[in-house]
């Protein structure tokens, strides 16, 4: 099956949303460094720039490999970087999980709430995928207003993952297209 991945820059209305490349080495470091941003992260904080290089090249090749697109986040106002997001395709391309970090200077300004609805948007209309997918760690609870918010319904419990000796608790969300749909014509 034939699957054309194209990333396209966009905006929402503070925000400017484009491929990541190496140019945001410093803001993706900065913001990945912070032990507070990845306390509810599958990663560490990244200890070096070259880190966080090698990070960002990972990224380059999964796009290339048409697996993943990942996203820097930047202030419309000052071109300041403050995030990141993902959008990683299934094997058959029906589906698509969101991801998204955010600097901690940012939190609770609203830029993620105004985000995620472009993100679901161009999932189901510029990628044509059938699903989306998004999770928390059960403690995170402004992901989960992110998430429940945009009309994801809860789908499964993993009690697997383990990072610092500690077993957390994550939470698997789907949107359908279906669902999408009805609240989109409400």
């Amino acid at each position: 099956m034939y699957f054309r991945l194209e990333a396209f820059p966009f905006e929402t209305k503070r925000l400017y949303i484009r491929l990541i490349d190496l140019s945001d080495l410093k803001g993706m470091f900065r913001i990945c460094s912070n032990k507070n941003v990845t306390k509810y992260l599958t990663f560490q904080p990244h200890q070096s720039p070259l880190e966080t290089q090698r990070i960002i090249m990972n990224m380059q090749q999964a796009y290339l490999a048409k697996k993943c697109i990942n996203y820097a986040i930047f202030l419309k106002e000052n071109r300041e970087m403050i995030g990141s997001c993902s959008l990683t395709f299934t094997n058959d391309y029906q589906g698509v999980e969101i991801g998204y970090l955010l600097d901690e200077n940012y939190w609770n300004h609203g830029y993620m709430t105004e985000l995620m609805p472009k993100l679901i948007e161009i999932s189901f209309h510029a990628y044509h995928v059938e699903a989306i997918y998004a999770k928390h760690i059960l403690e995170n609870e402004a992901s989960k207003r992110i998430i429940e918010k945009n009309h994801f319904q809860l789908i499964g419990v993993d009690h697997s993952f383990i990072k610092d000796e500690t077993q957390f608790t994550i939470l698997n969300y789907i949107l359908t297209k279906q669902v999408y749909t009805f609240y989109a014509l409400k």
